[in-house]
């Protein structure tokens, strides 16, 4: 509905997406150099607790009666949608190169190969449970997909994304 029966605007805002992170990102290398990985890491955190309640209000506002979905609405919702996806976008550009520089800093010399194969166990793990746990409500729908069940999907990571930001304010340079 949001992209007017068309799917080409759901692409769109993937593009703007990816984008923000390109942009973000080549300029944060100097800026973790000049200022430390830790505060960049932590200042992209703030921005991902900053876009998740922006993301919730924005989905708070859609709301969940389709039937109340005008042209207007829907095209106000989506600029807003793309907005937090640009906003997603910067915030991963900011924190991805510090955070791996800081974990690699962060790992004993001679032992690195052991520690990236438990960061990618970790991370593959994380997309595992992620994808089972999406998967039941979605299974259940069908093909009658409706906004106050993905909506409540989207919550759901919303809230886990909160708990990370939160955790990426805790790294420290020194440490490393």
């Amino acid at each position: 509905k949001l992209g007017h029966g068309h799917n080409g605007p759901v692409g769109d805002v993937e593009a703007i997406n990816g984008l923000a992170v390109l942009v973000s990102a080549l300029p944060i290398g100097y800026f973790a150099d000049k200022w430390g990985r830790s505060k960049v890491i932590t200042a992209g955190g703030i921005l991902f607790v900053c876009t998740a309640i922006l993301h919730f209000v924005v989905l708070w506002w859609i709301g969940t009666d389709e039937t109340q979905l005008n042209r207007e609405h829907t095209t106000i919702a989506f600029v807003l949608l793309g907005t937090v996806m640009a906003m997603w976008g910067i915030g991963g550009g900011i924190v991805n190169g510090p955070t791996q520089a800081l974990y690699a800093d962060s790992t004993p010399v001679g032992d690195r190969s052991k520690y990236y194969n438990y960061l990618f166990a970790a991370y593959t793990t994380c997309q595992l449970h992620g994808t089972t746990l999406e998967h039941r409500p979605v299974s259940d729908m069908g093909d009658d997909w409706d906004l106050y069940h993905l909506r409540t999907i989207v919550f759901v990571g919303l809230g886990l994304e909160v708990c990370n930001a939160f955790v990426m304010m805790l790294f420290d340079d020194k440490k490393a």
